[in-house]
């Protein structure tokens, strides 16, 4: 066991002002023997973003602090601590801090069923929040 502050905040390059740490990485879940591609916490900045994207796992992201628009196919909506959205696997998604202050939510990526190949995400640039 290993507790949340032996676990550093990275910088999640493609995103604006993003920063994460991996609560489960693609390696441990597979030692577990889980259908999962990783567990993420992830900080938002005022005025960043996880911008506009697709991955090829279903995606639950649960809220915990903060104020957010997010994104699901061509719907946006607000959501703040204790709100999930529940993403599934190819649709356009992102999210962007509204508030003044930090925004943070738990992020679950699980595959389908059966799927071997897991693990890719694109941008999805032309799109905004």
């Amino acid at each position: 066991m290993r507790g949340e502050d032996e676990i550093e905040w990275l910088p999640a390059a493609l995103h604006r002002q993003l920063v994460q740490k991996e609560l489960l990485s693609p390696a441990e879940a597979g030692e577990l023997n889980l259908q999962l591609w990783k567990i993420l916490r992830e900080r938002t900045e005022p005025g960043g973003a996880i911008l506009p994207h697709t991955h090829d796992t279903a995606e639950i992201i649960h809220f915990t602090r903060g104020e957010v628009r997010a994104l699901l196919g061509g719907e946006r909506t607000d959501c703040g601590p204790g709100d999930t959205l529940i993403v599934p696997a190819g649709a356009i998604h992102g999210v962007s801090n509204t508030a003044a202050g930090p925004s943070e939510q738990i992020s679950f990526f699980i595959p389908e069923k059966g799927k071997e190949n897991f693990g890719h995400t694109e941008l999805e640039p032309d799109i905004e929040i």
